[in-house]
């Protein structure tokens, strides 16, 4: 079992830590932690920390938009320290809980690159729909890279938690 909480500053080594790993490089932009501190502090962006039932932190994620008047939130960052595991689907859960039911979002996004097809066949299955392509939207060292938008709405998440998903 594992659960969710908000992040703190002090979490900070652990999240960079994550992302400076190297088998991370290619399914992120690693930030540097000044970026991290500031959006920690932003109201309008919520830091989440996964931990296991011994309390250590497994993953996190990071929220934005939630001051927003319209309800849409992104998903912005979703990581974990061991992929491939079942964590990230758990943890994904968690999050969509969270923006869905606790924060009230009527739209839940997210942005994957194109060639990360593991992290889009888990948002598929998790019920999220593909939006559309944003073709070599982001410069990742000497290349571009094109993303795809997703995105599930609030009667979607209701319909999948009713129907057992």
């Amino acid at each position: 079992m594992t659960a969710i909480r908000r992040a703190r500053f002090s979490d900070l080594e652990f999240i960079t830590d994550l992302e400076a790993q190297e088998d991370m490089a290619a399914y992120i932009l690693r930030w540097k932690r000044s970026r991290h501190h500031v959006n920690l502090a932003d109201d309008d962006k919520r830091y989440l920390i996964l931990e296991d039932q011994q309390s250590v932190s497994r993953g996190f994620a990071v929220l934005s938009g939630i001051a927003g008047e319209h309800g849409v939130i992104e998903l912005t960052r979703i990581m974990v320290d061991q992929p491939g595991q079942g964590l990230g689907r758990r943890f994904l859960r968690a999050v969509k809980e969270f923006a869905f039911v606790e924060l009230g979002a009527h739209r839940l996004w997210v942005d994957v690159f194109a060639d990360n097809e593991r992290a889009q066949h888990v948002y598929r299955s998790e019920g999220f729909v593909e939006e559309g392509r944003l073709r070599d939207a982001v410069q990742d060292g000497a290349r571009r890279r094109s993303l795809i938008v997703m995105s599930m709405l609030a009667h979607e998440y209701g319909c999948r938690e009713a129907s057992g998903f």
